[in-house]
């Protein structure tokens, strides 16, 4: 299945601009029980058992990478693992989830442009383009729910 993903996410995609969001899944009740051994991306987080996911998409909010983890998982680790996937696109938007100075690091290095909104309590802001962040519409995530159920 990744192999296919893989495959129809490279076809006409446009990786100039990147967005990334989160979101989380409620598990089922019964997500707790099961075989072992295998690794079910289900965490605890404060509205109870939940996978989270994690997603890259073009300009047009098509997918481009998925990454699936428990629900606790914060998002600018995971953030560094995706954007690591795939081709380096000229900007990179996300939600002040993702402002921190390691991520924007790592994005800098790549000749990336981070289009990220400061957190409130940031000391020293980073200068962003509230115009480019605008393009940050409500991403992928509806698709990425509805496969999800």
């Amino acid at each position: 299945m990744g192999k296919l993903f893989r495959e129809l996410a490279g076809n006409g995609r446009s990786t100039d601009t990147q967005m990334i969001d989160s979101t989380h899944v409620k598990a089922h009740r019964s997500a707790a029980g099961g075989k072992r051994g295998q690794k079910q991306a289900v965490g605890r987080s404060r509205g109870g058992r939940n996978t989270k996911i994690h997603a890259l998409a073009d300009a047009k909010g098509r997918l481009i990478a998925i990454l699936l983890t428990g629900g606790e998982a914060h998002d600018c680790p995971i953030a560094e693992r995706l954007i690591r996937r795939v081709k380096r696109p000229k900007r990179m938007l996300g939600d002040k989830a993702y402002d921190s100075a390691e991520l924007r690091e790592q994005l800098d290095e790549r000749g990336t442009k981070p289009v990220i909104p400061n957190r409130s309590n940031r000391n020293q802001p980073y200068g962003f383009s509230k115009r480019s962040s605008l393009l940050r519409a409500p991403l992928c995530l509806a698709e990425a729910n509805i496969w999800a159920m």
